[in-house]
């Protein structure tokens, strides 16, 4: 990682107003490990002996003239046998919003932290995945236009890098939003974004251009959330190339909506088509947890095609989630990396004392990367018990077990890890 704001926004946070005007939930563990196939090989596996140490925090602030949202779960792994050298995975992502004028003018800078992996067609290791670091700031200005419109213009910079791929780059982009509130509840708005992305090393990218103008939707009730965007994309290149292809245009169009079907169970739909690239996609999303990071390390851009549906459940002592996804990206010239994934996820815990919790997991990632003619099917298995020792003294206990089946004989491995831990945590919602 070579820029991270997350630390600062941190700090930045914890001192901008009185505790009682913020959530705050921080966490720290240490833990030894092993696992009986570190290098993820089909034969001749190697043993490892794996010490850890972990930060898990979250901080929101919506209060005064600082707006805060950070969220942070990372881990440091140090391989005892040395087969890897140690590493930080994991996800930080820090908002924030400076209200210099309240409604008027703001300041936002926001950073988020994760992994890509390097070659998508071998499994994941060490050596096969890299940090990638997006930061963005920039300003927004609100004109009102009368009680129920306004306009607001806004411009970003952003930067974007990774750990070992020469994929650096530059982005300005700038944009207005004409919205109008239809009701206390709903608003409807036009938007149009145009942006500029410039790669470090010209070698390793071409520099391109993105244009966007769509609607959004947003209408929020007592019990569903909607919000909906349609429009349309155009992505050109800034040096053409004979035989490439040098500009296309795309729908946008996204749905996100959320409704809770009891007091107790809630039912989230995300599904859309839309242009990206591996930056604004960790931007877009935290990349799921398990065997694949998702995000491809590549400097070109894509269209990428979803539909998720998650189902979560959640009682005074037991917690349930259910949640199935499809995914495509389609590559604007590196067709080799087009691909189509299914994805499902279950998890379940239950307190089974005031101090002792037992939960399970369990995932599937299927993708079929057609032109390289390279299917794969990745899955995980976990369980773990969790005893509150004393206090905010906690002591965990997990096994996982992950398995690759691909047309790649060359990258199937079976891996079994398992882990104790110690952790502190400090919650705000129970006061612990």
């Amino acid at each position: 990682m070579k820029r991270t704001i997350t630390a600062a926004a941190i700090a930045l946070a914890a001192v901008a107003g009185p505790a009682g005007a913020a959530e705050f939930d921080f966490g720290v563990e240490a833990g030894v490990g092993h696992s009986d196939n570190i290098r993820r090989v089909p034969a001749a596996e190697e043993s490892e002996t794996i010490l850890t140490a972990g930060l898990d925090l979250a901080f929101l602030r919506e209060e005064g003239r600082l707006h805060a949202d950070v969220s942070v779960d990372l881990t440091y792994f140090d391989y005892q046998d040395n087969t890897y050298d140690g590493e930080v995975t994991g996800i930080a992502n820090a908002d924030l919003r400076f209200l210099f004028v309240p409604g008027r003018f703001e300041w936002m800078l926001a950073d988020s932290f994760g992994q890509s992996q390097i070659d998508p067609f071998a499994a994941v290791t060490p050596d096969n995945r890299e940090n990638v670091n997006y930061f963005t700031t920039g300003p927004d200005l609100t004109i009102r236009l009368g009680s129920a419109a306004n306009l607001v213009l806004f411009g970003r910079w952003s930067a974007s890098q990774f750990e070992e791929s020469n994929f650096d780059d530059e982005r300005l982009l700038a944009g207005l939003s004409l919205g109008r509130s239809l009701s206390q509840r709903s608003n409807v708005s036009l938007n149009v974004t145009s942006e500029t992305v410039e790669f470090d090393d010209p070698a390793f990218g071409r520099d391109f251009e993105r244009r966007s103008a769509f609607l959004r939707y947003e209408i929020e009730g007592a019990r569903t959330r909607l919000g909906a965007e349609a429009g349309y994309t155009e992505v050109e290149f800034d040096t053409p190339l004979p035989f490439a292809v040098n500009s296309t245009s795309s729908p946008l169009f996204e749905i996100d909506l959320e409704r809770e079907l009891s007091e107790r169970s809630t039912l989230t739909l995300l599904a859309g088509v839309r242009s990206s690239d591996a930056s604004t996609a960790l931007r877009a999303g935290a990349p799921l947890p398990g065997l694949s990071p998702g995000l491809i390390s590549t400097s070109d851009p894509f269209e990428t095609r979803q539909v998720t549906l998650s189902w979560h459940f959640q009682a005074q002592r037991t917690d349930f989630m259910l949640s199935a996804g499809w995914e495509e990206d389609v590559y604007e010239t590196l067709g080799l990396l087009d691909r189509e994934r299914q994805m499902y996820r279950a998890s379940a815990s239950r307190r089974l004392t005031p101090r002792l919790t037992l939960r399970a997991e369990a995932s599937l990632f299927s993708s079929d990367f057609s032109s390289a003619s390279q299917e794969d099917d990745e899955t995980q298995y976990g369980l773990s018990l969790s005893w509150n020792a004393a206090g905010r003294l906690w002591i965990e206990l997990e096994a996982q077990h992950f398995n690759r089946d691909s047309t790649n004989a060359a990258s199937d491995f079976d891996e079994t890890r398992a882990f104790l831990r110690f952790a502190w945590r400090r919650s705000s919602n129970t006061g612990g």
